[in-house]
């Protein structure tokens, strides 16, 4: 999940997939490109705990982007669980679904209509 549009519709779309006994997965990976980006450009990076500081940054963007998911679920009943993770998108993603052993997966379609399946190998 991110910020996106298009991270809601699927989300939408996934509640829909839900049953009463299935466990939702909420996953936020924040890539850690966009977090060295932002630190930097603050002049961040040249301090002393900038790993900590990239590591707190990251965990309060995917916070915000679940707080919306979380409450949704919380409304509806739905049983969910939460990981979130500083990394790159595509491979963690990938490392979550196989580690957690998701049956299903719903991801949104990205930037320039490039699905995320399209983009991994």
């Amino acid at each position: 999940l991110d910020s996106s549009r298009e991270s809601g519709v699927a989300f939408d779309r996934a509640l829909h997939l839900v049953g009463p006994d299935d466990e939702l997965l909420l996953v936020t990976v924040i890539d850690h490109a966009d977090i060295e980006r932002e630190l930097r450009e603050k002049g961040s990076h040249l301090l002393p705990a900038y790993e900590s500081l990239k590591e707190s940054r990251a965990e309060e963007i995917a916070n915000s982007i679940q707080q919306k998911y979380k409450r949704i679920c919380a409304e509806r009943e739905i049983t969910f669980n939460y990981v979130s993770e500083l990394g790159d998108p595509r491979k963690d993603t990938c490392s979550i679904i196989e580690q957690e052993q998701v049956s299903v997966c719903v991801v949104p379609f990205g930037q320039h209509n490039h699905g995320f399946f399209s983009r991994v190998r």
